[in-house]
């Protein structure tokens, strides 16, 4: 009786440790900065919900598109992204408001969820409450996934059913009672997070169910299908997508192709999974050899549960370096809890040493991250260049007025009231020559074609320019670990908007 009350017990102290770790970075100060644009556009997608039921690309006023309205279905139905974070969205802001807030919440809380989840799986992984525990706490505090956890947007919720999928597979394996109906919700949930991760992971745990586990492959089989059925007139539906429209040439490249799967790969070595676990593999394969030690050997459950980790990296990025248009870390979420917990398992047993060498090797890779400044972010308040432009706005501009902008135009339209023109929509520019307001970001997102009609009206009509406080950086703070900002920026051009002077009154004549 002993060993089993052991294990609950340390179930529990590293659920409770996970826990109050993970409460306090997913949610303390979580709308410290404003939403930057791509949080901002699942941010007004999700408004639509509110008054029309389903996510639209348009509210009346303004249009929400960043690829040139590829991301439309016929009435503005949006069709880029399956709906599932959108309805959470909206949930979030009937309950709470319309809030910075309340738009990150509901992510925050699935990756809370997939902290307290890493640990079970880790105990079904390698069959080891040290790897579990170590997997679990390295997750925990990794920084770039924390910094992905507080986005509204979609990547929490693809870590989240990954992690839940392969934990229900698991239990599958070994006729865990409801394992199936779980393992068959998971991918629904993964599906209407992002369509993009069922190929790599169906396709992984495919693989390793025919090399380890044939006996069970049937009923993975059973259950991938009820999925797949319920999928399928999304899927159906979502075949109409104009992703070629977009980005055709690009996908069609192939030397970019094999760039972007290379730039992947460094990523993971960078930000996730750090070349030096894989010097402590070398070192320990390397000692148990000159010892001539039996235990150099790999057990059966360590090589299930390593190449189980294997197939899921390489599926994943050959996928992504297939179908993303180009390099963004975020496309890397569902990978980094699989990683935190085989770099769990690798600090955990080093030359089979005692439990103080672990804990000394957790902490080196707790400490590898940019913990102190994204502690420092979590006590501090940030603002960047977007969020000075709507605080100015609000007090200057009035209801009916036109923005014309670059970039940052979907934060403009979530907190603001205003018909705002430019950035990635698409939409024609006729209606610029009448703007009271024009803001010509520094950095060029994509191409600089707005960027140049806007230079335009501004040298023809009559604009004064207001230099803000604010340096103008590129975003506002996107998740990104190169890009990210972990406090203010205090050095750099400051932004420019230009006001339109108001008609100059003339005198009255005299009779």
């Amino acid at each position: 009786m002993r060993a089993p009350f052991s294990q609950d017990r340390s179930a529990i102290a590293v659920s409770c440790v996970v826990l109050l770790v993970g409460v306090a970075a997913c949610f303390m100060n979580l709308d410290a900065s404003v939403l930057w644009q791509d949080e901002a556009q699942t941010a007004v997608v999700s408004r639509t919900i509110l008054e029309h039921g389903i996510p639209l690309g348009t509210d009346g006023l303004n249009f929400f598109s960043q690829e040139y309205g590829a991301e439309y279905a016929e009435g503005y139905v949006w069709r880029w992204h399956t709906w599932l974070p959108f309805y959470f969205v909206a949930g979030s802001f009937a309950l709470f408001g319309e809030t910075t807030w309340a738009a990150r919440a509901p992510f925050a809380l699935f990756g809370l969820a997939t902290l307290l989840l890493a640990y079970p799986l880790g105990r079904r992984l390698w069959a080891d409450r040290w790897a579990a525990a170590a997997g679990a706490l390295t997750l925990a505090t990794s920084v770039p996934f924390l910094l992905m956890v507080r986005q509204c947007r979609y990547y929490s919720m693809t870590a989240f059913f990954t992690v839940l999928a392969l934990w229900s597979y698991l239990r599958l394996i070994e006729r865990g009672r409801g394992a199936g109906p779980l393992f068959a919700l998971a991918l629904v949930g993964l599906f209407q997070s992002h369509y993009v991760y069922i190929p790599p992971l169906v396709g992984s745990l495919v693989v390793h169910a025919l090399l380890f586990h044939r006996d069970r492959f049937k009923a993975g089989a059973v259950w991938t299908s009820v999925a797949g059925l319920a999928c399928l007139p999304w899927g159906i539906w979502m075949a109409g997508i104009r992703y070629g429209e977009a980005y055709g040439e690009t996908l069609a490249d192939g030397m970019h192709r094999i760039g972007v799967f290379l730039t992947f790969s460094d990523a993971l070595l960078r930000f996730v999974f750090p070349v030096g676990l894989l010097a402590l593999i070398a070192a320990v394969i390397g000692w148990h050899a000159i010892r001539k030690s039996p235990r150099l050997g790999l057990d059966a459950t360590l090589l299930r549960g390593s190449t189980l980790v294997a197939l899921l990296v390489v599926s994943h990025l050959i996928v992504l370096s297939l179908v993303a248009p180009t390099y963004f870390f975020r496309y890397l979420m569902p990978l980094i809890p699989v990683l935190a917990l085989a770099a769990g398992r690798i600090v955990s047993a080093p030359l089979a040493g005692p439990w103080p060498l672990k804990v000394v090797l957790l902490g080196g890779l707790i400490a590898w991250g940019p913990v102190g400044p994204f502690v420092y972010e979590l006590t501090h308040d940030f603002e960047g260049p977007v969020e000075e432009l709507i605080r100015y706005l609000d007090e200057h501009a009035e209801a009916d007025d036109i923005i014309a902008t670059t970039y940052g135009d979907m934060a403009l339209k979530f907190y603001g009231d205003y018909r705002v023109l430019g950035g990635l929509t698409g939409e024609g520019l006729a209606l610029a020559n009448e703007a009271d307001w024009i803001i010509v970001r520094r950095h060029v997102v994509r191409d600089d074609a707005v960027g140049k009609a806007l230079r335009r009206v501004i040298l023809k009509g009559d604009y004064q320019p207001v230099i803000m406080e604010r340096v103008d950086t590129g975003f506002e703070n996107r998740e990104d670990p190169e890009q990210h900002l972990y406090r203010t920026a205090t050095s750099g051009p400051r932004v420019v908007v230009h006001r339109r002077r108001p008609p100059a009154t003339l005198p009255e004549r005299g009779r």
